[in-house]
């Protein structure tokens, strides 16, 4: 078996369901409502106590997101992968849409560098935190990256040169007052 994960934040429900990709079967469904006015993990982890008391625990391999809240709903993604191995991916579908998606090196059956040179293709705009550092990974991995319209970690600094320290973590808690969510 081959368990993946996809998940849904809705506007009212966030809704998950498990998928067997070996055997091409759905295992099972279950929803929460959208914890919106607090923390949108809050109710993806009832949906996901929900799921559990329907398949049994289940360790997935992959892991999908988006969104189909048509407002409201305010989500930020990063991935914070220093060597490459893995990326973090967030794009917008059109119609007040989004997805979010985790690619790890150890789980990816293609050409590794081929799908880096697309994500970090120049003409796809991106906003990262501490580019530099990540142009650095990409161009020790023999891709050359472009695109990147903002970079989290220096409009930190910009906004305060006395910090010293610019993780994201950090960041996270001083402008949300909240710890950075843990990743799925």
């Amino acid at each position: 078996m081959n368990p993946a994960l996809l998940i849904d934040f809705g506007s009212t429900y966030t809704k998950v369901a498990a998928v067997d990709l070996a055997g091409q079967q759905l295992l099972g469904t279950a929803s929460a409502y959208t914890t919106v006015e607090t923390d949108v993990t809050l109710g993806l982890e009832q949906a996901l106590a929900n799921l559990e008391q329907v398949t049994g625990p289940l360790a997935f391999t992959q892991r999908y997101a988006c969104s189909s809240a048509a407002g409201g709903l305010r989500m930020v993604t990063s991935g914070l992968v220093p060597d490459l191995t893995g990326a973090a991916v967030y794009w917008e579908t059109g119609a007040g849409e989004a997805c979010t998606a985790e690619l790890y090196f150890s789980r990816y059956e293609g050409d590794w560098n081929a799908l880096l040179r697309a994500l970090f293709a120049p003409d796809i705009k991106k906003v990262s935190h501490s580019v530099k550092d990540l142009l650095r990974a990409l161009l020790e991995s023999g891709v050359e990256g472009g695109g990147f319209v903002f970079d989290t970690a220096l409009a930190a600094y910009l906004l305060d040169a006395t910090q010293g320290s610019y993780e994201l973590s950090r960041l996270f808690l001083r402008y949300f007052g909240a710890e950075l969510p843990r990743p799925l």
